[in-house]
């Protein structure tokens, strides 16, 4: 529920993080309001939903927009069913002033002005994609508000280089994590998705983490555990005993324009920060983006799949091949090497579990 009014800035709960949703910080709040209008203009046929608040004395008014080329719609607090309703409208791009609320992604104006504002929320930056050069360079802007920035964005020189990046976002796939709990986990005598490891069922810790970092979740399962995994959406094996590959492909059975985040559940380091730095490398011009290890080893079941993956795919079992790492290496893949290969650590066995406890848990 929207809150209507507060003395300082509104607490919004958005019902879900949109996959392109992004945190303007650097402009003052009537920069944001034109940055939108040129936006919209410029491209008309994109719809774009921006998240703003109107200041009313020392307070402020939660607002609304939905630019359309079909024509706009403005919802302004305290009408909290409206600013909902908007909400859960079908946006391409959600631009939200970061002045107010914190979102999944950033852009940065590198604007001195605005800088010790950009600096009082560098902890809610934890996700710049990127920037735009003002008055001051992006390498001092960084180091004057101290935002932390992982490996390199584009930092552009004009709104209208950003505004054509914002849409390049657009006519990419979206990406979608699909989390893998059908297995037999025969090897570690235990059922690996119920393993209660961080104070929760395991697959229940991948999907949330996954669902924290802004991407919409579904599990892949048996049709016969689907109320197991509730209330996340369950895509269930439509090929008969073909592990982690055929749940890829079943998958893209469901919705072939998808990009998958496929994730195993027996993964207990995955996190947020390595989540979101995997998308933000992603290049969707490759068949898929995984992870290679120095000595060769790939990474098959924490890595993104492209729509272009699934046509090859099938190809792939007319010649054989029904492992994702098989293919994974006879397929065009943008790899990444890991800066910290633990990460990726699978828990097989009684003593791979035994071992991870004794390394992570507090004494």
């Amino acid at each position: 529920m929207i809150s209507q009014k507060s003395d300082r800035h509104p607490k919004l709960k958005v019902p879900a993080r949109h996959g392109r949703e992004f945190a303007v910080l650097g402009l003052e709040c009537s920069e944001f309001r034109n940055l939108a209008e040129q936006f919209s203009s410029r491209y008309p046929r994109v719809n774009i939903l921006v998240l703003d608040a109107l200041h009313e004395g020392e307070s402020f008014i939660p607002e609304a927009k939905l630019y359309r080329e079909q024509g706009n719609i403005l919802a302004t607090g305290p009408s909290v069913e409206e600013l909902e309703r908007i909400f859960s409208a079908e946006a391409d791009i959600r631009l939200v002033n970061g002045n107010h609320y914190p979102a999944k992604s950033q852009l940065i104006f590198t604007n001195s002005g605005k800088a010790g504002s950009v600096k009082r929320r560098k902890e809610q930056i934890n996700n710049p994609v990127a920037a735009v050069t003002m008055d001051t360079d992006w390498k001092s802007f960084t180091k004057s508000t101290e935002i932390q920035v992982e490996h390199d964005i584009p930092v552009f020189d004009s709104m209208d280089q950003m505004f054509d990046w914002l849409v390049s976002q657009v006519r990419t796939p979206v990406v979608k994590a699909l989390v893998l709990a059908g297995g037999k986990s025969e090897r570690m005598g235990q059922d690996k998705v119920s393993m209660d490891i961080h104070g929760r069922p395991q697959w229940l810790h991948v999907a949330e983490t996954l669902g924290d970092a802004g991407l919409e979740v579904f599990i892949s399962s048996r049709q016969d555990r689907k109320q197991d995994f509730a209330p996340f959406q369950v895509i269930s094996d439509r090929l008969a005993d073909m592990g982690p590959y055929g749940a890829i492909i079943s998958a893209f059975m469901f919705n072939p324009d998808t990009a998958w985040l496929v994730v195993a559940t027996d993964m207990p380091a995955i996190d947020i920060d390595l989540i979101n730095t995997t998308i933000n490398r992603r290049n969707p011009k490759f068949m898929a983006t995984a992870y290679r290890k120095p000595d060769g080893k790939v990474e098959p079941l924490f890595a993104i799949y492209e729509p272009e993956a699934y046509s090859s795919m099938l190809q792939g079992l007319s010649t054989g091949i029904s492992c994702p790492g098989k293919w994974l290496k006879s397929a065009r893949v943008n790899w990444l090497e890991p800066t910290n290969e633990s990460a990726f650590t699978n828990l097989n066995t009684p003593e791979d579990l035994e071992q991870w406890l004794k390394v992570h848990q507090p004494k």
